[in-house]
């Protein structure tokens, strides 16, 4: 598990009723003060599109003076598994949200934990690409519909127990011993998404049908259009890396998602090697 650096637990509220987030900030606000840490509780309530990217854009700004977040957003998830709904009934895609994410995360030199407290939340992991940069260092939410009490006594729990001993395994511990009534909380950090993902490149791309790679290349293609990205090489340069998913092609991509080029002791946060993933795929 990698270790998590933050100053502050910000709650971004969108709900027009039964408001889950200002009662949370209710019972955290204490327990921050009994636990001893300097860490401040603040809470924003949102209700349009543009007051929600607002906060991102400044959380970033602040982020970068060294003021670094945990992300709690507290709104309804589009059962579509598409992204958010917000109080007006304006709509967030995970494509549109992933940018201010991921400039969040760059900030906070890759120690973005994102809470999403949202019926289906969980689906945001589907925007994640090896390709880019990582989002978040890791992130917690729902993946099917859930209901308040089911939103409040485990994140409280959770979140008490992260303010006590800052460990993410325990804090986890803590929320898990509640039961939901359908699915649960959907935990996954950022080596693991990687990971994963990165797997399955080497699994599709073994296959050297010509084909299924350029049928694989068009849906990567498409997938990262939809989240505001166009690369410049094209269908193509996706085919290439397909058939080419070599330890070069792995260090690249290893060292831009974990911003290891741009913060060299991440390495040391981020261990994963070409050699392992390799032995998974294979699995």
């Amino acid at each position: 598990m990698p270790s998590i650096h933050f100053s502050k637990l910000v709650i971004l509220e969108s709900l027009e009723q039964c408001k889950t987030g200002r009662r949370l900030v209710e019972d955290l606000r204490p327990i921050s003060i009994l636990r001893g840490r300097d860490i401040e509780v603040i809470y924003s309530e949102v209700g349009t599109k543009d007051a929600f990217l607002s906060q991102l854009i400044s959380l970033e700004q602040e982020a970068e003076k060294g003021h670094w977040p945990i992300l709690h957003i507290e709104c309804h998830g589009l059962e579509n598994t598409t992204g958010i709904s917000l109080a007006n009934g304006e709509c967030v895609s995970w494509a549109e949200l992933k940018p201010y994410l991921t400039a969040i995360n760059i900030a906070t030199q890759c120690n973005l934990l994102v809470v999403l407290a949202a019926c289906y939340g969980g689906h945001m992991v589907q925007i994640i690409q090896p390709i880019e940069r990582a989002p978040c260092l890791a992130m917690l939410s729902p993946t099917k519909e859930i209901y308040p009490d089911e939103i409040l006594k485990p994140l409280t729990a959770f979140y008490s127990e992260l303010f006590n001993s800052l460990n993410l395994n325990t804090a986890l511990k803590n929320l898990r011993a509640f039961q939901t009534t359908e699915g649960g909380y959907y935990f996954k950090t950022a080596p693991e998404i990687f990971q994963s993902v990165y797997v399955g490149y080497i699994k599709g791309s073994s296959d050297q049908n010509a084909f299924r790679i350029k049928h694989r290349a068009k849906n990567i293609y498409s997938e990262l259009k939809k989240s505001g990205i166009t690369p410049p090489e094209g269908i193509g340069g996706i085919k290439k890396m397909l058939k080419q998913t070599q330890p070069e092609f792995f260090k690249s991509f290893y060292e831009i998602f974990f911003m290891i080029d741009i913060y060299p002791k991440n390495k040391l946060r981020f261990e994963i090697t070409y050699a392992e993933v390799l032995e998974e795929a294979k699995n």
